[in-house]
């Protein structure tokens, strides 16, 4: 399993952050580890050493098929399925990795980081 997400996608929280995260021309793209699922009904572990833990509500939408450089028209045929998801993030952590201009990999996919709706609706679509 891969896990993509979009980060610095969305204006209000790009203006939380300003002092915060440098804000970037285009929204960053970053992956999570199969381990930063928490699984439903498991326990989740602030990792306290790390400093401030933010959370944020997000949609996750679940690819179905094999594709690349996929035109936007298609999009629709690759994926199946949505719910909602909580994404957790060392903030102390993502500040000092933004400033040495570093991925975010630790402050976003710590183990438990990626809660995830544990009933997708399946998507059917239809094109014109």
């Amino acid at each position: 399993m891969k896990i993509f997400a979009i980060g610095m996608n969305y204006a209000a929280h790009n203006s939380e952050l300003h002092n915060f995260v440098k804000r970037p021309d285009e929204p960053v793209i970053f992956t999570k580890a199969d381990s930063a699922i928490l699984n439903q009904g498991k326990p989740f572990f602030i990792p306290d050493q790390w400093g401030r833990i933010d959370y944020e509500a997000e949609m996750v939408v679940r690819i179905c098929r094999l594709g690349k450089n996929i035109p936007e028209r298609f999009a629709h045929r690759y994926y199946d399925a949505v719910t909602v998801g909580i994404d957790f993030t060392a903030r102390d952590l993502q500040k000092k990795a933004s400033e040495k201009g570093q991925p975010w990999t630790i402050c976003k996919g710590f183990d438990g980081s990626a809660a995830i709706g544990g009933r997708a609706v399946r998507v059917t679509c239809f094109t014109r």
